[in-house]
């Protein structure tokens, strides 16, 4: 797993996912360009989302009432976007 982010490293990653996704979803219409062209800025857009996610640290949220094995989830502690 990579190291969790830092505030400043995580709104430069949200705004870098906002960005690829605004290329790869355009406001108002499809894409005007190639299948290929189009299929790079998705999978641009798809390795920010797993930046993001990997980067996440993983919280313990709860136990198993039953063997009492932590229950760990991602969260972003900086905000929900």
């Amino acid at each position: 797993m990579s190291e969790p982010l830092s505030r400043a490293e995580r709104d430069d990653l949200v705004a870098r996912i906002a960005a690829a996704a605004r290329e790869v979803f355009p406001p108002g219409g499809s894409p005007n360009e190639s299948i290929l062209g189009h299929a790079r800025k998705r999978e641009h857009y798809l390795a920010l989302l797993a930046e993001y996610a990997d980067r996440l640290p993983r919280v313990v949220m709860g136990a198993c009432p039953f063997t009492g094995m932590p229950l760990k989830r991602s969260f972003d502690p900086f905000g929900t976007d």
